[in-house]
């Protein structure tokens, strides 16, 4: 039965048509549910939507009636895939499709509840050309944007791409309402701050000449003041005007001119309120009313103004608005200094500083408290002390409130400037921080959208493992993080893999403009379907013929002498120096160590070391282990050449293999071992030979892997025991003698 699973397990990922007929055999005749289960799955993935005509075909051409009944109760087994998760998993997996996008932005379920599409995020420009192209598709799609599709925080980006299309935002705002009339003004009151020339003026425009819409509980007022714009009585009129279509004009014209003059409702109405009231029953009342003394207090009366305006006539609102614009005109903070100086308002107590007080100058002491702090109990003096350390240069400051923020005991600041600084913490953080127990994957991803992307290369390994073996929330903001960083060092990056074969990391350069080289003009020839965008290098300007003649004038030149060497650098600052995020830098540290073999204990450098063989860049891991054997005794520079063995780079592996094998180091044979199974026929062919080479060496673990191995490759192991008896019984004990032409010293 363990056989039978794991042949349909197999299949759902390997199969083709032609496996079809025997996943329905199968079905018909197995009543193991957890088999049937795989069968099923086998034969979704192969059939997609046909699955249920293929069971009801072979159920009608089943001549056993029991057969029969298993074919037709798959039906019912089968519920199918909600259509909404379909479209959102092929634009997941598939990329782009704008009839696909659009039929999920205006779906709805029964229930009227709509599908989240948050995985959809990095396709946010996508999703602003496709409401571009239509009147319907801009409805639809504007109506899930803010909410369902790139809700906040919006992240530097995310307000860029915003801000380029926000002729489109605002088409939408002058036909929203309600709702989604308050996601869009918050959405463009993100965006309008954005650097972008011309656009706080054609916000200002835009809504300036809004028509009449019912409104939701925001008015246009704060986005105009973002935008740079003087609020005008006429801005004001046009908002009371929209309140009249409202559900509740009273309540809405109550909030927004609570809203616009930063008055609260009364608790309790004063003594002249009624007074007030009755003259707010005509113009010619309220003319006479405001001949009398005004009470005490502008605010106060402010309030009872907005009050009072609730049940008056059309024209006797507009005579208590601008009764208002004069005790606050718009735009302007409470003008109340000369009544405090009037009551003589007592001045606030000067504070008493506390050790607890959190604004108090840096120095170790407060140091310690903050920390204390962050690891509270109380989410809010975890949250605080968050926000000051963040606000300190020190980087060990920020790397505390990161690795508490990536544990989930702390969240991310609305404030850009300290996400800023939670971004250089990420980016600082070694590759340990990021992932140690209980560090979270999808804050990892989420907190690299604030990442300044001239250091998102050195996220690189961390983003690739998170996009392509993370949790489902982690993948979508991991991908973002990847297409942030500048194409052309991805690519750079990328291109030892990409020639091995991973093309499917293409997707990462799809669309964006690259600098042609020779593997990106062949990926492009064989994979036209990419969307590879390949670019000439920039022109060379007038500048650049002088700059070639300097450039062979200094090689024909003889160059000066080097000057003396240099002393060795101390040990903190030599593995300083090799933990840099630069492979330059590091490179350069290890040759230094190499030009000064009496420099610090190698026994002291094994472990930075270590670090550098999983170093991202391939040329750093070699040249890591070519610095490893001239420093270190050979038993330590064998134990480092182990951790080779897991390369991604086959040829590595290869000559790690080799480099094991002649050193007879027998610690390496359960790896030799491990590695029959490897995905590239160059790295199973060293491990036979280093197996061979090791003889008898190699017995107890080839055994050990035939009696756990599957029955399909029980095979590989045993014709190699055999080769090894067969050399044993000649006498000859080992492929040594012949390994030796074949095994050449790749150090």
């Amino acid at each position: 039965m363990n056989v039978r699973k794991t042949a349909a397990r197999a299949l759902a990922t390997t199969g083709t048509a032609r496996s079809v007929p025997a996943l329905l055999d199968g079905l018909g005749q197995g009543d193991n549910p957890g088999l049937r289960a795989l069968l099923l799955d086998a034969l979704r993935a192969l059939l997609g939507d046909t699955l249920a005509a293929a069971l009801t075909a072979a159920a009608a051409r089943a001549t056993d009636a029991r057969t029969r009944d298993r074919l037709l109760a798959a039906l019912d087994e089968d519920p199918g895939e909600d259509p909404a998760a379909a479209d959102l998993r092929r634009l997941a997996e598939e990329g782009w499709d704008p009839d696909t996008a659009l039929r999920l932005a205006e779906r709805r379920a029964p229930g009227g509840r709509a599908p989240d599409l948050r995985e959809l995020r990095p396709y946010l420009a996508d999703w602003l050309d496709l409401a571009a192209s239509s009147a319907r598709a801009r409805r639809a799609v504007l109506a899930a944007l803010p909410t369902r599709i790139c809700p906040r925080p919006w992240q530097d980006h995310e307000r860029g791409a915003l801000a380029r299309r926000a002729t489109v935002l605002l088409d939408g705002l002058a036909e929203a309402e309600g709702a989604e009339r308050d996601a869009l003004i918050e959405l463009l009151e993100a965006v309008v701050s954005h650097p972008r020339p011309g656009l706080a003026a054609e916000v200002t425009a835009a809504v300036r000449a809004l028509p009449p819409r019912r409104p939701g509980r925001r008015s246009t007022l704060p986005l105009l003041r973002l935008a740079g714009a003087v609020v005008v009585r006429a801005d004001l009129d046009r908002e009371l005007a929209a309140t009249a279509s409202a559900p509740d004009p009273e309540a809405a014209r109550g909030r927004l001119l609570h809203e616009t003059f930063g008055v609260a409702p009364q608790a309790e109405r004063p003594s002249w309120y009624d007074g007030l009231a009755a003259a707010a029953r005509s113009t010619t009342a309220l003319a006479a009313h405001r001949e009398r003394p005004a009470p005490a207090g502008s605010r106060a009366l402010l309030a009872a103004l907005v009050d009072v305006q609730a049940g008056a006539p059309p024209d006797v609102r507009a005579a208590l608005v601008t009764w208002m614009t004069e005790l606050q005109p718009l735009g302007t903070p409470p003008w109340t200094l000369a009544e405090d100086a009037r009551t003589g308002a007592a001045a606030p107590p000067p504070r008493t500083a506390r050790p607890a007080d959190l604004d108090q100058p840096r120095s170790a002491a407060q140091r310690e408290r903050l920390l204390a702090r962050l690891a509270s109990d109380a989410p809010d003096r975890r949250a605080a002390a968050a926000r000051t350390l963040l606000a300190w240069p020190e980087p060990d400051a920020r790397a505390a409130v990161l690795d508490a923020h990536l544990r989930g005991r702390v969240d991310a600041p609305a404030d850009p400037a300290l996400r800023a600084a939670l971004g250089r913490a990420l980016a600082e953080a070694g590759p340990a921080a990021l992932s140690g127990d209980g560090v979270r994957p999808e804050r990892v991803a989420r907190t690299a959208a604030d990442v300044d992307a001239r250091a998102l290369p050195a996220l690189l390994p961390v983003l690739l493992r998170l996009w392509e073996h993370g949790p489902r929330e982690a993948r979508g903001d991991a991908f973002a993080a990847l297409r942030r960083m500048p194409a052309d060092v991805l690519a750079a990056r990328l291109e030892d893999r990409i020639a091995a074969g991973a093309t499917g990391l293409l997707v990462l350069l799809a669309g964006r403009p690259l600098h042609r080289t020779p593997l990106l003009d062949r990926l492009a020839a064989h994979h036209p379907r990419a969307g590879l965008v390949l670019v000439d290098g920039p022109l060379h300007g007038p500048e650049a013929a002088a700059r070639r003649a300097d450039a062979l004038r200094a090689l024909r030149e003889r160059a000066p002498a080097p000057p003396p060497a240099a002393s060795p650098p101390p040990y903190e600052e030599l593995v300083a120096l090799l933990r840099s995020p630069e492979p330059r830098r590091v490179r350069r540290a290890l040759a230094r160590l190499a030009e000064h073999p009496g420099g610090p204990d190698p026994a002291r450098l094994e472990e930075p070391l270590r670090e550098l063989l999983t170093h991202p860049e391939t040329g750093v891991r070699l040249h890591a282990h070519r610095t490893a054997r001239a420093l270190l005794d050979r038993d330590a520079h064998l134990r480092l050449t182990e951790v080779l063995l897991d390369d991604a780079r086959p040829e590595v592996v290869r000559g790690a293999v080799r480099v094991l094998s002649r050193a007879r180091w027998s610690p390496a044979v359960p790896a030799f071992v491990a590695l029959l199974g490897h995905g590239r026929p160059v790295v199973r062919r060293a491990a036979e030979e280093a197996l061979l080479h090791a003889g008898t060496e190699a017995v107890p673990a080839l055994r050990r892997a035939a009696s756990h191995a599957r029955p399909d490759r029980r095979a590989a192991y045993e014709r190699l025991l055999t080769r090894i008896r067969e050399a044993e019984g000649r006498g000859e004990g080992t492929y040594l003698g012949s390994l030796v032409k074949v095994l050449p010293d790749q150090t």
